[in-house]
């Protein structure tokens, strides 16, 4: 925009899956801004004056930008540094869900990210492996959680209630 300069700062170049970032835009111009459209880089556009934050539910590389339009119709569009959202994708599969009292159930990790650790919690035991084979020793529905870390910290779990009845 002619007699308008910006710059757009965020505080860091990586978060967790989750985590929310705040966004800065620094710009000044000898006309009036009608409108400043952030956009997140995945394929979200809002249309906001203010600084704010932003969370981010997806992990990737994120290149982000806002347009300043003035009252003559002028766009400048001013780039952040890139972003890098870190974060793992977690589920799990059961060999089977209804097992037999002092049967074993074999838990097949799906979980996705970089490098990864894992922490699986049963009612009587944590393991510390990518799939797991467990025996339960008394009737009922039974609760697993499955914690993900991946290389840079960042976590995720699930916990399916109810998930394997032993009968």
């Amino acid at each position: 925009i002619s007699g308008s300069k910006g710059t757009g700062l965020i505080d860091t170049n990586f978060i967790c899956k989750g985590d929310s970032l705040l966004l800065v835009a620094n710009f000044s111009s000898t006309h009036a801004i009608d409108s400043l459209v952030w956009d997140y880089g995945n394929n979200l556009r809002v249309n906001r004056l203010d600084n704010h934050f932003h969370q981010f539910k997806q992990s990737g590389v994120f290149n982000l930008n806002f347009e300043v339009f003035n009252n003559l119709g002028c766009l400048d569009i001013i780039n952040f540094d890139t972003l890098v959202v870190s974060g793992p994708d977690i589920d799990f599969l059961a060999s089977d869900t209804l097992v037999c009292l002092n049967n074993e159930v074999n838990f097949k990790n799906l979980a996705k990210g970089n490098t990864l650790s894992y922490e699986w919690k049963t009612e009587d035991k944590i393991y510390f492996n990518i799939d797991i084979t467990h025996q339960y020793k008394q009737v009922g529905f039974k609760e697993v959680e499955l914690i993900a870390m991946d290389k840079f910290g960042c976590k995720d779990s699930l916990t399916k209630n109810n998930y394997i009845e032993e009968a």
